[in-house]
């Protein structure tokens, strides 16, 4: 059964402790609860949008399927980062799969360079060509608490085993 969008909001709020932390979130509209601006103990707002990492039950692939999964509600979080000046965050996760169990998978980059990669433009699939989402190598385990992937195109991510200084 696939890990959902659901699944992976509720994974991220509980290893952040929103509730726990007393911090502030507000969802984004129009993201089906996937984007929210997160309201950090120093009063930083910050917009996060969340992503179930895929794991193909074979083992053979992992990845944030940037492509199918909620391009346009993304497009609609980063606009909102954007028109607000807040930092923002495309996170993954997915506490089903073992080796992936308390870790946040972070896509670094902008937008733009992830609707290109993913053949998206504005949150809406390419009608000129298709696209890639963004594989995490299979042989990755994460060990470290911080650590930069890359895939065979070259597409940066990080992995951070959370901690209690988040």
């Amino acid at each position: 059964m696939p890990y959902t969008a659901n699944q992976a909001c509720a994974t991220l709020d509980r290893y952040l402790q929103i509730s726990e932390r007393g911090m502030q979130k507000q969802i984004i509209d129009n993201t089906k609860n996937r984007g929210f601006v997160l309201e950090l103990p120093n009063e930083e707002k910050i917009v996060i949008f969340t992503y179930p990492l895929v794991h193909k039950q074979d083992n053979t692939k992992n990845y944030f399927d940037t492509r199918d999964s909620g391009p346009h509600e993304r497009a609609i979080a980063w606009e909102y980062a954007l028109k607000n000046k807040y930092k923002y965050f495309c996170l993954g996760v997915n506490d089903q799969v073992e080796k992936y169990v308390d870790y946040v998978f972070s896509l670094e980059c902008n937008e733009k360079s992830i609707e290109r990669l993913s053949g998206t433009e504005g949150g809406d699939r390419s009608t000129v060509g298709s696209g890639n989402q963004i594989i995490i190598p299979n042989h990755y385990i994460p060990s470290k608490q911080f650590e930069r992937i890359q895939n065979n195109l070259t597409y940066c991510a990080t992995s951070n085993r959370l901690c209690e200084n988040l």
